[in-house]
């Protein structure tokens, strides 16, 4: 009895680890976010996948497809992130967000970070500061910069900034 009991384990425990999400994490780190925003962009991004061949976000649900599993990369915050089980290499995307809510002067930025093996970060791509558009023929609050718009295009520059990484890596 205690051998079946014992196997039955065994075959979970083999189970759960195969059922492991292959890909690349990339952790998302945000500062200066209003949490409604921050709200936004976390439902639109994390825990959710994207490739190179398909730059949308995917809830974990679909299937990925691409060629190597590392061509996958799964989203997460980085409140996830542990320096005990995250290897020297892993990536980190950080957002900050800038300005008043108005288009004039509301602009977020995105660098992208490595953490070493002392557990340190160091930046290793700065794509810059990016002004926010407003939609064109904006009836509802033309002018001012709509939760949806910035988080839509924090979203895509993110998933963008991922790939980055990925080339760069297959190109070494």
């Amino acid at each position: 009895m205690i051998l079946i009991a014992c196997s039955a384990i065994g075959a979970f425990q083999g189970c759960m680890k195969s059922n492991k999400e292959k890909g690349t994490i990339i952790y998302i780190e945000v500062e200066r976010m209003d949490p409604k925003l921050e709200n936004c962009f976390s439902k639109n991004l994390y825990g959710k996948w994207a490739s190179a061949e398909d730059p949308t976000p995917h809830d974990k649900s679909e299937k990925y497809t691409g060629p190597k599993p590392e061509g996958k990369f799964i989203f997460k915050s980085y409140d996830e992130f542990d320096i005990s089980k995250d290897p020297p290499g892993t990536q980190k995307i950080m957002v900050t967000v800038y300005g008043d809510g108005d288009t004039t002067n509301t602009y977020f930025q995105i660098q992208r970070f490595q953490v070493e093996e002392a557990g340190i970060w160091s930046r290793n791509l700065n794509l810059g500061n990016f002004r926010v558009q407003d939609r064109p023929n904006d009836q509802i609050n033309p002018g001012k910069v709509d939760d949806e718009e910035i988080c839509n295009m924090m979203v895509r520059f993110c998933i963008l900034a991922s790939f980055e990484n990925g080339l760069a890596q297959s190109e070494n």
